[in-house]
């Protein structure tokens, strides 16, 4: 056999996902051999990392002489005596199949053969229903109700199940497999699939036969292949068992021996019932924290009404410490804490007790002591520059530079003072920084520097969890183990049956202890169980919200340390590089030679002129090297520092409250700006093919995605939240403040959907108010407005729908481009991700079965917004506005999840509850714009006159977005129709003066605020200036509101407040007679009737119906 053949067999199968009926047509070479033999190959060749030199002797059947083929592998099989007790349970079935497999096959010889072993004698009652025959090579749909048809050789082709049974087509003796398998799926069950149906229809009673057979023989050569791995299951349980009785043996002999213990026996008698229950709550933890701490002990209070301490220890045990209600622990506590402790504290591995640490407690000190170094003369740095000595019989290191002031220093020399011998011990006596040692030796290594090279991320980590009442050790302990378990479980309850499909990181942590020669042992369960208990134990511990603030914070500290001492070895390391490159060109000028060359050549070669040079250059390669090795080891040392803080991902500062949700709402909005240029793309606005344009999308898809990273500090309640997993982690972040989590959910969604979503809810609201406006106006021209009205609020609520959808959809091209190893950071590979078509295949599939059911959700619940809960006519406004917050608090959440889930669903995708429970808590007040447009016209006819009162003032013109020729055709149109009086009309055609005037000046600024003020200013200025008298009195006036005129237009911002011009009651009117505070013109009469704006013609009319009576009543 050509080795090269098989190699080719398998990277062919790999392409093809290993389509066997796509494969095997592609290799004629190899027909004649078993197919699952050519499988095991590949198996075999995969867990071997494809060497040959070991893979091929296990295949004889391909390399030796006597190449057995499948027919010879099948003569052979035939010849074994299935009853042999040297077969293996599975050996024993896969014969049994094999025979089985011949004796179905000949039952299909036969028609009524056939029908009695399919139990087609007697068939019930059926629908109507379509099927297919084949007669004669031709295919015939034909009901099957009452209906037999035959062929022309009289046989029965009224069931095409049965057709395909006489031809030998029908597979119902199919290979047996594995129940236990990751895609196996129950035969029966799959013929019910909605798939499955709607393909085939109800399957006959034929299928159905088949498949049970089929399913029968699955669970047998399963039940088969578990006893053949029993007894190594078995062996692999005894030694486990004995290693955990080991260990439960050493266990209590730990424990003896710590109940032993003198200093525990001391801590314990410490603590008195006066001290115990005298101590508040808070004050108790922090205290037995301290106390207990150092053996794995962790006290707290996660409890729902913040009213117990709870302990854990190490071994996931747990107990309560009731409090009474003034928030003190009770008395009867302290002998079931002392218990507690005794059975269950241990000494910590890896944890120094007693004074042993203090060489890196006093590295930490000397590390910490100085927030910046001293820039010398020479570009070096210098922070304490320690001195060694023995002063009264002490051996002492202080340091001799010191920061003039230390509350305020920088790095230039005008900040340090240097001093020498005792001068400088007293003033690090004042400071507090004199450290003493045992021995001279000690204390002048010290001096020298063996504190730089020392980690002191563990009692940096000690020092600051004790400084907030926790214990760092035994904190790390539990909480650790409740992640490994967390972790373990999670891994457990989706683990695959094969090995070969673990991740490599899988296979290391889970590998050894969960599969047995390649398969997924039976007994995995119980772990899942043990697991379970111990996550349930520790779970409080590890979700508490006092000790996660303290890990967090540390963590936030520990990142900072890390990024410092990481940029100092990258100084140096470059230091060094630029210090050989000058060496590199001395030498090559010089001798020909690089740096290197120099310094590792014969002495004896380099020409006697140059010796001293030679020298120089590899003395200074040295130097260079050596400091290398020091960027080298320094980097080490950072690296300790980011191997200890708990969560890795947590970076720059920790924000939450309101910095948090600003910063959701920044990284949503660039998301979207991201979206917003992929669709594009979509609509056929960038060319593909044009290498400019693609070039120019592509750079801001990564610039904006790039700024979606925020501002590199870390949302301390969405971080929290991100790396929740199942609903008790979910409900804990939630618990703790399930406002802030709303809000930066809301504001990271909502925010992603503004670049484009104003586009397409205007373009709808738009759109709508066209066509409806269009509409109504067939009905006379009096419902031209109404219609337009009703129309933009039905196409708001498709712009919306449509929003959502683009959201899906660019989401889904994105993560499509992400999974196929395009790097969304790199511009050019974003390019090639484009230019993919199986990127946009995939983001069109799945964006699209996930967005239009979203769409469909958001447009309905759109509509419902504000009709779903509902009072009365004449309820009250407090009544009403608790109704509006209470629908939108369970209604929003309620649509947004049921469109979610439904997403899901239809992309074919696993239920994801934690991503259901975001997009709910997320949606919380999502569809208030549309409760209110919807209650709006639920409760009122749109009134024209009140769009004229709006633009009657200078607040609503420079608000409203018509264009000047809009408005005022739409003034004198609604005067001619005595909507509205001359007197009205005349104040909006003043008004878009006012506000064209405003923008001439402003230029396109764009912005209503300063466009209102201009407006405000020159019409006073105007008005003041109407005659010659008022422009003479109101001079001064006249020129301050000319001055803020030019401030705004120069500086394009507002006057802070208290330097604006004063506009209300500036003389020409009192406040009241005003059209506004703002505005000096003179109030434009509105006539009112029963709380509603009319006409003058309404209102006169209405007047003149009156009685005298009751005018006098008006009147009075």
């Amino acid at each position: 056999m050509d080795e090269q053949l098989l190699k080719d067999f398998i990277a062919t199968a790999q392409k093809y996902n290993y389509d066997y009926d796509v494969v095997m047509p592609k290799f004629p070479e190899l027909a004649g051999y078993d197919l699952q033999l050519l499988k095991d190959y590949i198996a075999t060749a995969e867990k071997n990392q494809y060497d040959y030199d070991v893979i091929n002797p296990k295949f004889p059947e391909f390399f030796a002489q006597d190449v057995k083929k499948k027919e010879d592998a099948e003569d052979m099989a035939s010849t074994l005596d299935v009853g042999s007790s040297e077969l293996s349970p599975l050996q024993q079935r896969l014969a049994q199949e094999e025979e089985r497999a011949a004796d179905f096959a000949a039952k299909q010889r036969g028609d009524q053969q056939v029908r009695q072993a399919l139990g087609l004698e007697e068939q019930p009652e059926q629908p109507e229903e379509q099927r297919v025959a084949d007669v004669g090579g031709m295919q015939f749909s034909v009901p099957t109700e009452g209906v037999v048809m035959f062929d022309d050789k009289g046989r029965d082709i009224s069931d095409p199940m049965l057709v395909a049974a006489r031809e030998g087509r029908l597979t119902a003796a199919q290979e047996p497999r594995d129940v236990r398998g990751d895609d196996y799926v129950d035969p029966v069950n799959e013929l019910f699939t909605a798939a499955s149906l709607s393909q085939n229809g109800y399957p006959s009673p034929a299928t159905i036969k088949v498949a049970e057979e089929q399913r029968a023989k699955d669970r047998e050569y399963t039940e088969a292949v578990v006893a053949d791995e029993q007894p190594a299951l078995e062996q692999i349980q005894d030694q486990e068992e004995a290693a955990a009785e080991l260990a439960r043996v050493q266990k209590e002999a730990d424990r003896r021996e710590f109940q032993l213990l003198p200093e525990v026996q001391e801590s314990l008698d410490g603590l008195t019932v006066e001290e115990f229950t005298s101590t508040p709550k808070s004050e108790a933890m922090k205290k037995l924290n301290k106390e207990y701490g150092k053996y794995g002990l962790v006290f707290f209070d996660n409890s729902f009404l913040d009213n117990e301490i709870r302990v854990n220890a190490p071994d996931g045990s747990m107990m309560v410490i009731a409090v009474n209600a003034m928030g003190y622990p009770k008395a009867d506590q302290l002998k079931r804490l002392k218990t507690f402790v005794l059975e269950n504290g241990q000494m910590l591995d890896g944890v120094v007790y007693g004074d042993a640490d203090e060489g890196d407690k006093r590295a930490w000190r000397a590390q910490s002591m100085r927030e910046r170094g001293r820039l010398n003369a020479d570009g070096t740095m210098s922070t304490v520059l320690f001195e060694s000595a023995e002063i009264d019989g002490k051996n002492v290191v202080y340091p001799t530079l010191f920061p003039k002031n230390p509350e305020d220093y920088g790095s230039h020399p005008v900040y340090w003072t240097e001093l020498e011998g005792m001068e400088a011990y007293e003033e690090a006596l004042k400071r507090g920084e004199v450290f003493t040692f045992e021995t001279a030796e000690g204390a002048q290594e010290f001096a020298e520097g063996s504190w730089k090279d020392v980690s002191t991320a563990d009692v940096m980590a000690e020092e600051f969890f004790a400084e907030r009442g926790a214990d760092y050790n035994s904190y790390k302990t539990n909480r650790d183990a409740y992640y490994e378990a967390r972790n373990e479980l999670n891994f457990l309850e989706e683990a695959p049956l094969y090995e070969e499909s673990l991740t490599p990181e899988q296979r290391r942590k889970y590998g050894d202890k969960y599969y047995i020669n390649g398969t997924r042992r039976n007994d995995y369960q119980d772990s899942m169980q043990q697991l379970q208990g111990t996550v349930d134990l520790l779970v409080d511990l590890a979700m508490d919200d006092d000790l996660r603030t303290i890990q967090e914070d540390f963590d936030a500290e520990t990142n900072k340390i890390f990024e410092k001492k990481t940029a100092e070895a990258i100084e140096v390391n470059n230091s060094a590089k630029d210090y050989v490159t000058v060496l590199d060109e001395m030498s090559e000028r010089l001798l020909g030679m690089t740096a290197e060359e120099v310094a590792m050549a014969d002495p004896r070669s380099i020409p006697a002129a140059f010796v001293n040079q030679a020298v120089e250059i590899r003395d200074g390669y040295i130097d260079a090297q050596n400091m290398s090795q020091m960027a080298a080891n320094e980097y080490q040392v950072a690296q300790t520092w980011f191997n200890n803080k708990f969560d890795k991902s947590i970076r720059g500062e920790l924000i939450e409250n309101y910095a948090g949700f600003v910063e959701a709402v920044e990284n949503g909005y660039a998301r979207g700006q991201a979206a917003e240029e992929i669709l594009s793309i979509t609509l056929g606005l960038v060319d593909l093919d044009d290498e400019a344009s693609l070039e120019e999308v592509a750079n801001a898809v990564v610039g904006y995605m790039e700024q979606a990273q925020g501002s590199g500090n870390t949302n301390r309640t969405l971080n929290r939240y991100h790396q929740a997993k199942g609903f008790v982690e979910i409900f804990e972040v939630f618990k703790d403040d399930p406002l802030e989590l709303a809000l930066a959910l809301a504001g990271e969604s909502m925010s992603q959907m503004l670049p484009y979503g104003v586009k397409l809810v205007g373009g709808g609201a738009a759109t709508g108010a066209v066509v409806g406006g269009g509409v109504g106006a067939l009905g006379g021209g009096v419902g031209a407005v109404p219609g337009a009205i009703t129309g933009a609020g039905y196409g708001a609520r498709t712009g919306f729908a449509a929003t959502s959808l683009a959201m899906e959809y660019t989401n889904a091209v994105m993560d499509a481009m992400r999974s196929r190893g395009y790097d969304i950071t790199d511009p050019k590979s974003v390019m090639k991700g484009f230019q993919d078509e199986s990127v946009w295949a995939e983001g069109r599939e799945i964006g699209l079965k996930r967005g239009i059911p979203i769409a469909i959700v958001d447009y309905l619940s759109s509509g419902l917004a504000g009709r779903v809960f509902t009072t009365g006519k004449l309820a009250s406004k407090p009544v009403r506005a608790t109704t509006f917050v209470g629908e939108r608090f369970v209604f929003d959440p309620a649509a947004e999840a049921f469109g979610e889930a439904t997403a899901q669903i239809v992309a074919g995708q696993d239920l994801d509850g934690k991503e259901i429970f975001s997009e709910a808590l997320g949606a919380i007040g999502n569809n208030a714009p549309f409760a209110v447009m919807n209650m709006t016209f639920d409760a009122i006819a749109n009134n024209k006159l009140q769009l004229a009162q709006d633009l009657m003032s200078i607040d609503g013109m420079a608000a409203e977005g018509a264009s000047d020729a809009k408005i005022s055709e739409w003034g004198n149109k609604m005067e001619k129709l005595g909507q509205i009086t001359a007197e009205q009309n005349q104040r909006i055609q003043e008004n878009i003066g006012l506000r064209r005037d405003a923008r001439n000046l402003l230029g396109p600024v764009g912005n209503p605020t300063l466009e209102q003020r201009v407006m405000e200013l020159m019409a006073a200025k105007k008005e003041l200036e109407s005659t010659p008298n008022r422009k003479s009195v109101f001079g001064e006036k006249i020129a301050q509101i000319n001055r803020e005129i030019v401030s705004i237009v120069e500086n394009g911002q507002m006057l802070p407040e208290e330097q604006q011009t004063v506009l209300a009651g500036i003389g020409v009117l009192g406040v009241s007679e005003q059209q506004a505070p703002t505005d000096v013109r003179t109030g434009i009469a509105s006539y009112m009737l029963n709380g509603k704006q009319v006409t003058k013609e309404a209102f006169l009319a209405e007047i003149n119906k009156m009685s005298n009576r009751r005018l006098l009543r008006l009147q009075a």
